[in-house]
């Protein structure tokens, strides 16, 4: 696969993946019907999406994963770590800032303060290093979080996983590891199971990953988004943690198989904004669904038309607000896109 048209299919595989995320947060069944309403034909389809809808947060892991390790060695530990520092640390602090800011000036302006709904927020310096680190008024940044920590320690997985046969026993142990539930500090282990399986798929197995798409591949792919949904249901059955696991692992596996690239040309911008429209997207989804709960009419059908068309108005939005903060402010845009397009 040539460097562009690879470069093509991760930025269509992260805006497929944004919207997925979109959906599992735009859940308004609760402001619209009633928190106790879950038998409505909208509570249904929000709970299924978002249930299904997690293998995204698989596949965030899976494509970082990949990227870090793709032609890795350990003399290019220093400049992906570089590159990270740039493009997942910085934006990561300036957007908790950002969130708290936000959150703080809100809950001073009665109309705001409803929508944001924490009352009113002081400002402590003493708190601030705890606000800019761990994610205290930006909670969808858990995932930013547990992705730093997974480029802290990918030295130690690269010994896991740099030898084939030894990481292979690596990713079982890793397994059992999710299977008996032993609780490693600070990280989730399916965060590190997705990282590690996907890197190692960058270390041994790239030409399969990388190949283009045929209808072979197209119908392969299929197999794993039907295995992952399989896998789900049982996962139910089974009440077991490493179904769901690689119930997720499957989906997104799947998607990236069969994900259909039209050319090695270059995306527009918008199409490479995912960062930008994570960091973002939940802001936007709290407020479209506040006001719209507050003006529209308590109905099913209204609420489906908010959750069903809500990754299309957060995406224009977020490439809108990109557009005008990238031509006032570049450099602040830079800082907070990760120096992306």
């Amino acid at each position: 696969m040539d460097k562009t048209y690879f470069h093509t299919k991760i930025y269509l595989m992260m805006t497929l993946l944004s919207f997925i995320v979109i959906y599992n947060h735009a859940l308004n069944v609760e402001l619209f019907i009633g928190i106790n309403d879950h038998s409505s034909t909208i509570a249904r389809l929000e709970e299924t999406i978002a249930s299904i809808g997690q293998m995204a947060v698989a596949g965030f892991f899976m494509v970082s994963g990949y990227l870090f390790f793709r032609d890795f060695t350990i003399k290019k530990l220093p400049l992906k770590w570089k590159r990270r520092f740039f493009s997942v640390f910085i934006p990561y602090v300036v957007w908790n800032g950002l969130y708290y800011l936000g959150y703080f000036i809100a809950s001073r302006l009665p109309f705001w303060t409803e929508i944001v709904g924490k009352g009113k927020i002081s400002f402590s310096i003493h708190e601030l290093p705890s606000i800019l680190l761990h994610y205290r008024y930006n909670y969808v940044f858990w995932f930013v979080f547990q992705l730093l920590l997974l480029i802290g320690i990918s030295p130690l997985l690269y010994m896991g996983i740099k030898n084939r046969i030894v990481g292979i026993c690596f990713i079982i142990l890793l397994s059992f590891v999710i299977y008996y539930k032993i609780n490693i500090i600070y990280i989730n282990e399916d965060a590190i199971w997705y990282y590690t399986v996907a890197g190692y798929g960058a270390l041994h197995a790239q030409e399969f990953i990388e190949e283009k798409i045929s209808i072979s591949r197209f119908v392969f792919g299929l197999f794993f988004i039907f295995l992952g949904i399989f896998t789900f249901y049982l996962s139910e059955a089974l009440s077991s943690v490493l179904c769901i696991v690689l119930s997720r692992f499957f989906g997104a596996f799947g998607i990236w198989l069969s994900l259909f690239c039209p050319s090695s040309h270059t995306l527009p911008n918008l199409f490479q904004r995912s960062f930008f429209i994570y960091a973002i997207h939940f802001s936007f989804i709290r407020i479209i669904n506040k006001i719209g709960a507050r003006f529209l009419p308590h109905t099913q059908l209204f609420a489906g038309i908010l959750y069903l068309g809500m990754p299309i108005y957060i995406f224009l939005l977020a490439n809108l607000c990109a557009e005008i903060c990238r031509h006032i402010c570049p450099r602040f845009y830079r800082i907070l896109s990760g120096k992306r397009p």
